[in-house]
């Protein structure tokens, strides 16, 4: 029963609070978990949404260079 909530509650109350698909969260989650173990349910996410918001900011300088 509480792992069934975690596989479906988990990702959709990070989901609300953050602009990641939910098939991301669930791989987050799942890499996080083989990866680091039981802290992964938390860390994979966190890797996952930093990696993400990385990307994007990297993408938005490479669309839009200033010259300094």
């Amino acid at each position: 029963m509480v792992s069934a909530s975690d596989l479906y509650l988990l990702p959709a109350i990070i989901n609300r609070s953050g602009a990641l698909n939910v098939a991301t969260i669930v791989v987050g989650i799942f890499g996080g978990i083989v990866l680091f173990g039981a802290v992964g349910l938390f860390v994979g996410p966190v890797v996952l949404g930093g990696t993400k918001v990385a990307l994007d900011q990297f993408t938005r300088e490479q669309m839009n260079p200033t010259t300094d």
